[in-house]
């Protein structure tokens, strides 16, 4: 799960990943049954050959009004680093009275706390122009009143326009990886995991739309990375469960993303230990659309021209 926190700071940055578990543990003779977290399906209600769902940005990351059973709107973010369908304010799952199915178990991978949340089941969602039902949501205090997970459009080619402001589902599908502008990616932990060419080197990335930052970098993997301006820092940042300083630099090597090619771009780099780089919404709004293809587990970035220019801030 990824979701933005403040703290001090002149940029925001986000929480990163949370790795969450389900715990189904009542109904098994007293064993306790932790699994990876795997959503049950949502179901859309709406058949249309295409579904737009309008959304704000106005914090750096997709937003949108979310009916929960027919009540509210409640803000969620809109976040492809998130795994479950949804996930919700306990308080107002508690105000709905959406019923317990179960307990979560989340791990804050900054510094591998672990904590437990409820999970929660909402009769039915809706936003913008699409609908879904029997929705398994994940109940953690994120700082507003839930988030909406890319799984939940997996029947869907689903694709961001950032610069319209909308998301637009289709019953359709990518063709195959060509190295170019489409990719491949692997889900190892629920989320889009693909692979980068930075100084030479291939590199794990996450695709993290609830991340306002361009591209962020876990420290331990810029071992090696030659700076034109070395990173100074530029604040702190927090997760649910830890607290670190951030820093920004200006890579002196260029970065290879298929036939993008980022010229000596600024990069925000985390006093964390990590295995992935992060590319957020500010790396979204780069290119005029980015799709996801879940059922095949691909990724487009659509824009006119190769050479990407990314500045400080």
């Amino acid at each position: 799960m990824t979701f933005l926190r403040q703290v001090a700071t002149r940029v925001q940055t986000n929480i990163p990943r949370i790795l969450a578990r389900r715990w189904l543990g009542a109904a098994v003779a007293g064993v306790l049954l932790l699994l990876l977290a795997a959503p049950i399906a949502a179901h859309p209600a709406n058949e249309a050959s295409a579904v737009e769902i309008p959304f704000t940005s106005d914090n750096g990351v997709p937003m949108v009004k979310v009916m929960v059973n027919g009540k509210g709107p409640y803000t969620f973010i809109v976040d492809t680093g998130e795994e479950h369908l949804a996930v919700i304010n306990p308080k107002i799952a508690k105000d709905l009275g959406l019923p317990q199915v179960g307990m979560g178990e989340t791990s804050d991978p900054t510094n591998n706390q672990k904590l437990q949340a409820p999970m929660f089941l909402a009769a039915g969602l809706e936003f913008g122009g699409f609908k879904a039902e029997k929705v398994e949501m994940f109940g953690l205090d994120v700082g507003l009143d839930g988030v909406v997970g890319l799984p939940i459009f997996r029947e869907y080619l689903c694709e961001f326009q950032p610069a319209s402001n909308r998301i637009v589902l289709r019953r359709a599908s990518l063709p195959a990886s060509n190295g170019q502008d489409i990719f491949s990616y692997t889900t190892p932990i629920g989320i889009p995991d693909m692979e980068m060419i930075i100084a030479g080197k291939a590199l794990r990335v996450h695709v993290d739309a609830g991340n306002p930052i361009q591209m962020s970098f876990p420290k331990s993997m810029t071992a090696g990375f030659e700076w034109a301006s070395a990173p100074e820092k530029i604040g702190e940042a927090g997760t649910i469960a830890n607290r670190f300083s951030i820093f920004e630099g200006r890579l002196k090597t260029d970065l290879h993303l298929g036939r993008y090619v980022f010229r000596q771009p600024y990069v925000v780099v985390s006093d964390i230990n990590g295995t992935h780089a992060n590319f957020g919404f500010g790396f979204f709004k780069l290119f005029q659309s980015v799709s996801f293809d879940q059922k095949n587990r691909r990724v487009r970035f659509e824009r006119d021209g190769a050479a990407i220019q990314i500045g400080p801030g």
